[in-house]
């Protein structure tokens, strides 16, 4: 009985070290992962207009490494991401986010192209439609002639006939 109870100890004993050994065991985290992340944001608190991936600031390098921390205890990108949202506005975005007031940012941009487009493209319509009408209205509408202009006329016809 005592042998069993030992054997049961040594044998509870290497699963509970081999358990915590794995507990502890944290996934490596790459340059390139944390960068994926820290490309997304700025760091709080700087002017410099640089995303956290190369901020060369203190700010930004604190910012790299809890990055890294969160990553090795297995959070995603969106989850992050989320969080410095939450900490500190929609300011640490590096871009507007796609939904709500923010999407403007997004799609107004392009309603004024095009509209613009629109604009230019009915402008030179109607300039092109102006020119042919003055066109047609010089050189294809018959003209009355003067009394001056038929005597001109007839002159230069006798001097070619003779």
């Amino acid at each position: 009985m005592k042998r069993l109870f030992i054997i049961g100890f040594v044998a509870l004993n290497i699963l509970c070290t081999t358990h915590s050994a794995m507990a502890e065991t944290r996934t490596f985290v790459t340059r390139e992962q944390v960068n994926e992340v820290a490309k997304e944001m700025y760091p709080p608190g700087t002017t410099d207009n640089m995303t956290a991936d190369y901020a060369p600031t203190e700010q930004g390098e604190n910012m790299r490494q809890e990055i890294a921390r969160m990553l090795q205890e297995g959070k995603s990108k969106e989850e992050i991401i989320r969080f410095y949202v939450e900490r500190y506005g929609d300011r640490v975005l590096a871009s507007p986010q796609k939904k709500g007031f923010m999407l403007s940012a997004w799609v107004l941009p392009i309603v004024v192209i095009l509209l613009a487009f629109l604009a230019l493209f009915s402008v030179l319509r109607k300039w092109v439609r102006n020119a042919q009408t003055r066109v047609s209205d010089i050189y294809l509408q018959p003209q009355e002639l003067t009394f001056d202009d038929q005597r001109i006329i007839e002159d230069e016809f006798q001097r070619f006939i003779r």
